[in-house]
């Protein structure tokens, strides 16, 4: 499965102001972060997610493995989203607490959408309820439909 993505706000941020992350359990129940060509790669306690976002500049679409559990792709505007792994069994994520004005995220535009793929399956959950942070629009294709 193939999440593409295109930049429509191209006059207000070009695509290596635009970071992307997704954030995911593997089928060990590992956290996990995804790498473009769809390798998911175990986070470790003391690391900072900063460091793994990418910018839309460096790829144009990510590759979903068979299997990914409590997901959120987030999207930010302008610099990658400070998130902590903190030590656990399995690690915990420090995700942004838009309700915490000491956050480090707090000045940052951001959005996610919570997804699981499995089963050949993709369940997907936009933030639009709860917040509105980027204008993300997501649209699914069925490839093998006639």
């Amino acid at each position: 499965m193939t999440c593409q993505f295109v930049n429509n706000m191209s006059a207000q941020y070009s695509n290596s102001q635009i970071y992307v992350i997704a954030v995911c359990l593997n089928s060990s129940n590992q956290y996990c972060y995804l790498q473009a060509n769809g390798t998911l790669t175990p986070l470790v306690a003391g690391q900072n997610l900063s460091s793994f976002f990418q910018p839309l500049s460096s790829f144009t679409a990510l590759q979903f493995p068979p299997t990914m559990t409590s997901c959120r792709l987030y999207v930010s505007l302008g610099t990658p989203l400070n998130i902590n792994i903190n030590p656990g069994t399995p690690v915990g994520v420090a995700y942004p607490n838009i309700e915490n004005p000491s956050d480090p995220n707090i000045n940052t535009v951001f959005d996610w959408i919570e997804f699981n793929v499995g089963n050949n399956l993709i369940f997907c959950n936009t933030t639009q309820v709860d917040m509105f942070g980027v204008p993300i629009l997501m649209q699914l294709y069925d490839n093998n439909a006639s």
